[in-house]
């Protein structure tokens, strides 16, 4: 075999190798994403949950989720639709294929993950502590010992208020104004309750602060159908991606801001 043919056939198998490691992730021909629309990512949420989803004064969806969904699209070439749909259904919906992934403050849980395929987590929703602004007593949750703490019935911000304070009281949902007045006039030290709940309770009323910032975990992700694991490779791809480059803390700061 003489050198020219050698050549010839080194060059044939560069670009034989090269084709098959390529990716179209944009085209109908892609055989790695598994999309109810070619070149189109269908995202599904729940509106509203200020400051992750919720509509502006234009009608057009933003938040932290919106951001996000915006940033995977665009990284995967791929053209986006968000649509805005009840909770129940949320999840019938990406079971069923007529939505891509979901992206909508969706806890990690295991029960979740036997039925879903789960992202890489992209935000920590964890508890927090509130207090008035001028409280300089507690920096963390270990100073709630001997204070008087409240928490919503029935949830993990009320498990953690307990853990931590030895005069923790629980309020209803319905009882959630008059909680917050305790805390301004003095009745109460402190109140438990998730990231995001806080970051808006400090956001609408200046005279309160978040003292203690999240010192649980509770992770949200991006759900799509069992099995369609290269969509959701590409998307964690994507997510690691936007923490290492400090996209995803740029989004974060935008609508977390407190003040």
């Amino acid at each position: 075999m003489n050198k020219f043919l050698i050549s010839a056939l080194c060059i044939l198998l560069v670009i034989g190798f090269s084709g098959c490691t390529q990716t179209n992730l944009n085209g109908s021909g892609s055989s790695l994403l598994k999309l109810k629309e070619p070149g189109k990512l269908i995202i599904g949420t729940n509106l509203p949950y200020e400051p992750m989803e919720f509509y502006d004064a234009s009608g057009n969806i933003v938040g932290i989720d919106a951001d996000v969904a915006k940033e995977i699209a665009s990284q995967l070439g791929l053209e986006l639709e968000i649509r805005n749909v009840d909770w129940d259904k949320l999840f019938e919906q990406v079971k069923s294929g007529d939505l891509d992934i979901i992206i909508s403050s969706i806890s990690i849980t295991n029960e979740r993950q036997k039925e879903y395929l789960f992202s890489a987590p992209y935000f920590n929703a964890g508890q927090v502590v509130i207090t008035k602004k001028g409280n300089t007593d507690i920096k963390f949750p270990e100073d709630l010992k001997n204070k008087k703490v409240s928490a919503q019935k029935d949830t993990t911000s009320a498990e953690e208020a307990a853990k931590y304070s030895n005069s923790s009281i629980v309020y209803e949902n319905s009882d959630y104004e008059k909680t917050v007045a305790d805390l301004k006039n003095g009745n109460l030290d402190a109140i438990v309750m998730d990231y995001v709940a806080g970051i808006m309770l400090v956001k609408n009323d200046q005279s309160l602060k978040i003292a203690v910032e999240p010192f649980t975990q509770e992770f949200y992700g991006i759900a799509t159908q069992l099995g369609n694991t290269a969509l959701m490779n590409e998307v964690s791809r994507v997510l690691r991606n936007m923490k290492e480059t400090g996209k995803l803390e740029e989004i974060k700061n935008k609508w977390l801001s407190e003040t």
